[in-house]
């Protein structure tokens, strides 16, 4: 069974750039094509507003908003 993911958006948070790179490069080999990605929690929630991905995937230790933090905003 293939899975088609192309039409699937992720928003990665990730604050240490060769992990948030690695994440990037699976997605795309998974062939997601929509991949937005932020190094912040504030960044990465006017991106959440503005472009509302399916899914977020996010780093828990970052400063000052954490991915729990960053959790309990999108919710």
């Amino acid at each position: 069974m293939a899975f088609n993911f192309e039409k699937l958006s992720v928003l990665i948070v990730e604050d240490t750039v060769p992990m948030l790179r690695l994440i990037t490069a699976v997605l795309g080999t998974l062939g997601v094509k929509s991949v937005m990605t932020a190094t912040s929690g504030e960044r990465a929630f006017e991106l959440f507003r503005k472009e509302a991905p399916d899914i977020v995937i996010s780093d828990w230790h970052m400063d000052p908003i954490d991915g729990i933090e960053l959790t309990k905003m999108i919710r």
